[in-house]
């Protein structure tokens, strides 16, 4: 959670360049930690779901009513055995839960890792055919209800309540899904497999207007797989300094350590430019950094604030229709980035040249992760960032969400809450503003013009 704050405030971070570190972070750590405590900045930790899910819901689909299917899905790495599993049904305020499944699922039945599985009742009409159909209607209530599933100890694995009358649903229950449609679950990235679960029902599920039954032969990831390879994650072209302040930033999204000794920065086109060479024994860490910057980097950087590089070398890069390509010890192309309309590219190249002190970075595959989506499509896979953000090999960033807590719930906003949050905030300012004898904090909230760097 710590380093997604330090990621999301970097940029304020920079803002306060002229006080000094100790200052900074008293100030930001402090004001994080109160408008977390606060519950004004909710706590977004969708990690993939350890267990299996109820994906999607039909209670009444085009055959009319009893043309019912629920479909589960698996997010985890491995096969889940399914025997003696039950479905199970609750009325909108019933106190008994009635099996829809017999006295349980075959003992054989399975559902593999990232794979679905069907059930449906007697009269289900879909095409998919269901991977267990029941011997009778199922008789879901169409205005409010509750479906869950139990494994063969009879613990329970997932719940979904649907209807605003549903009275035990995981959190607040799921809207009634109207004729012909179903509930699904949210997708933790949008393409990719509806399994977000936070355990409440109204924040997982939406209504889908053509229900999409999944038997055990489809297959979805839970999230999109980072790239297998260090990619090219930030560039900084055009520099206020040329000379000194250009910089490009390398991100290793892989699980393991990766040696770049001899690795080379290329860039375009016109001219015959220098290529920055990585020195022998140097390696970019696992899910870490690694900054290349301009020979005069250390003294010459457009903002002081930034973080020296970890190599200083004699590198040009063009402001507009440029291109960098990463190539390692044997002259294989690793990675390649073309902005504006550069003759090299990925598939095509970023659509725009980056204003001065500006900068080029990749997507995040997952909001607040590493910049390091890569689909071979530079006008798909980049940005341009207003505030640049160097990182150097001691700054390292999960590429998706990994064991992270469950979310915390978000207290209601009043204005009670509101006024301590600003009189606690108030008071670490003052604090800090005090125990430095510096004004600068005051100043930087005020001010509406730009510093001296930004």
């Amino acid at each position: 959670m710590i380093r997604f704050v330090e990621r999301q405030l970097y940029s304020v971070g920079e803002r306060l360049d002229s006080l000094e570190t100790g200052q900074v972070k008293v100030v930001l750590v402090a004001a994080v930690a109160i408008l977390f405590a606060f519950g004004f900045i909710p706590v977004v930790a969708h990690e993939v779901p350890g267990h299996v899910v109820i994906s999607e819901v039909c209670i009444r689909g085009a055959g009319g009513a009893f043309d019912e299917f629920v479909e589960l899905y698996n997010p985890t790495d491995s096969e889940i055995h399914l025997g003696g599993w039950k479905l199970q049904y609750k009325s909108v305020n019933g106190t008994v839960w009635w099996n829809k499944a017999g006295e349980g699922l075959p003992a054989d039945e399975k559902i593999g890792a990232h794979k679905f599985f069907l059930l449906a009742g007697k009269l289900y009409t879909g095409d998919t055919i269901p991977d267990y159909r029941h011997y009778a209607n199922w008789s879901l209530s169409d205005d409010a209800g509750h479906v869950r599933i139990i494994d063969a100890n009879g613990n329970e694995i997932d719940r979904v309540g649907y209807g605003k009358d549903a009275d035990t649903p995981e959190g607040s229950p799921a809207p009634e899904p109207p004729e012909g449609k179903s509930i699904e679950r949210k997708h933790l990235v949008y393409g990719y497999a509806p399994c977000k679960d936070t355990n409440n029902n109204s924040e997982d599920f939406e209504i889908k207007d053509t229900p999409t039954p999944k038997n055990f032969s489809f297959s979805t990831d839970p999230l999109p797989p980072p790239p297998g390879h260090v990619v090219i994650s930030e560039i900084y072209v055009n520099a206020i300094d040329e000379y000194d302040s250009e910089w490009v930033e390398l991100y290793n999204p892989t699980g393991v350590s990766v040696d770049i000794s001899g690795w080379t920065i290329n860039s375009s086109s016109t001219a015959t430019y220098a290529n920055a060479t990585i020195t022998s024994g140097k390696s970019i860490k696992a899910h870490g950094f690694y900054l290349i910057a301009d020979g005069g980097f250390s003294t010459g950087k457009d903002n002081p604030s930034w973080p020296d590089a970890d190599l200083e070398d004699e590198i040009a890069l063009i402001n507009n229709n440029g291109w960098v390509q990463l190539k390692n010890s044997d002259g294989e192309t690793i990675d390649t980035v073309g902005w504006g309309s550069a003759p090299v590219n990925e598939t095509l190249s970023f659509q725009k040249n980056p204003s001065e002190r500006k900068s080029i970075e990749r997507k995040s595959l997952y909001d607040g992760y590493a910049p390091c989506q890569d689909t071979n499509n530079n006008s798909e896979d980049l940005f341009v960032r207003d505030m640049p953000t160097p990182e150097n090999s001691s700054r390292s960033m999960n590429p998706v969400p990994v064991n992270l807590p469950p979310p915390l719930s978000v207290p209601e906003f009043s204005l009670t809450g509101l006024l301590a949050l600003i009189g606690i905030t108030s008071i670490v300012l003052a604090v800090t503003v005090l125990a430095s004898g510096r004004e600068k904090i005051k100043s930087y909230l005020y001010r509406q013009r730009e510093d001296e760097y930004w």
